[in-house]
């Protein structure tokens, strides 16, 4: 990628606090929300604001397959209240609906590192 495409993807995606990524799409996220990004050649186009909303602190995110279907889902880490969310993500990502829930406390961050 060359410097000056950095930097517009820098500028772009300068505030989120994670990124995690599948194949050419991007989840990035901040505060109370994870967007979505398609990676296309040497830039990002912003597909969806918002896929995930309602947390108070999201400080991690994670693609992997939880559910042992072939597709992936997104796990979001919320320090604000100590939880771990997992979503299936459907229709070419852009709705996530909730799996399941974990209780974490100290260790969130470990857990996600697995």
């Amino acid at each position: 990628m060359s410097g000056a495409v950095a930097g517009r993807v820098d500028l772009k995606l300068g505030d989120f606090v994670a990124l995690a990524s599948h194949r050419d799409t991007v989840f990035a996220a901040r505060n109370n929300r994870v967007d979505v990004f398609q990676a296309d050649g040497n830039s990002l186009d912003h597909e969806r604001s918002a896929l995930i909303t309602g947390s108070d602190d999201i400080t991690d995110i994670l693609i992997a397959d939880f559910d042992d279907n072939p597709d992936p889902e997104l796990a979001v880490l919320d320090s604000g209240d100590d939880q771990v969310r997992i979503y299936d993500l459907q229709d070419g990502f852009t709705t996530a609906t909730p799996l399941f829930t974990l209780d974490v406390t100290d260790g969130a961050t470990a857990l996600l590192g697995l």
